[in-house]
């Protein structure tokens, strides 16, 4: 499994060697914890359940983390999607207003982070492209090859 900082490597190779340098570079937001009320956050952490998710309203790519930042899962959010709205198909409130996963037993590991990375809107298509290059350079327990 692979590390947050590996993730955040491969993203930097992926912009120097396949995007044009006068495209408008990847907005990366700081980590969200989905389990704040568990404690010891990371301090790479900026945002926390309930807020709202790094670039909510654009599309990209975003990676579930568990606690030692092993990234656990890749994926990405379509063209007419964004980030907000494919993360909500992940998460929902439980009945004391806190984080629970949909599916939650389908996870190999136990997510606790999420990081997001929004492409610019005049390149909505990237998103597709950068996460099948993130999922080939970065081991994860949940992607499945070919996904």
């Amino acid at each position: 499994m692979r590390h947050y900082m590996e993730l955040m490597n491969a993203l930097v190779d992926y912009e120097s060697k396949y995007r044009h340098p006068l495209l408008s570079g990847f907005d990366v937001g700081k980590l969200y914890d989905i389990y704040p009320e568990k404690g010891n956050q990371d301090t790479l952490v900026g945002y926390s359940w309930p807020e709202k998710w790094p670039y909510n309203d654009r599309a990209g790519v975003y990676a579930f983390l568990d606690e030692n930042l092993e990234v656990l899962y890749i994926g990405k959010s379509s063209m007419n999607n964004s980030l907000g709205s494919r993360l909500g198909k992940y998460v929902r409130y439980n009945s004391q207003k806190r984080c629970e996963l949909n599916n939650h037993n389908l996870w190999k590991g136990e997510p606790r982070y999420v990081v997001t990375i929004a492409v610019p809107d005049t390149s909505r298509f990237e998103a597709a492209s950068l996460e099948e290059y993130l999922i080939s350079h970065i081991q994860t327990t949940d992607n499945k090859n070919g996904i």
